[in-house]
């Protein structure tokens, strides 16, 4: 009967050290205790990644509206600007021809 190639190398270890095979066992355990949390550890990641990217999705969404806003703002300073210096404008024309 063959043995397979883990078992062999379990039978290389347990003849040419002192590995008992209760050691190699619990190392296994470990082992694959060990890639269960690497893989926990990644899907924590790819789930921080999402939130980050959900979350400057929504900061370059308020920016946008915060720039609308600005330019929206400007836009209505020049025309009460405009506005007043129209009504300045009336007023002197009016107080000339009060004068005249």
């Amino acid at each position: 009967e063959l043995l397979s190639l883990k078992e062999q190398e379990l039978v290389k270890a347990m003849d040419g050290s002192t590995i008992a095979a209760r050691d190699l066992e619990s190392l296994n355990e470990f082992s694959i205790q060990l890639t269960n949390d690497l893989e926990a550890y990644k899907k924590e990641c790819a789930s921080y990644r999402e939130r980050i990217l959900l979350k400057e999705r929504d900061m370059s969404k308020m920016e946008q509206m915060l720039f609308d806003e600005r330019k929206k703002v400007l836009s209505l300073e020049s025309e009460n600007e405009m506005l007043l210096n129209l009504a300045d404008e009336k007023i002197v024309c009016a107080a000339d021809s009060e004068k005249s």
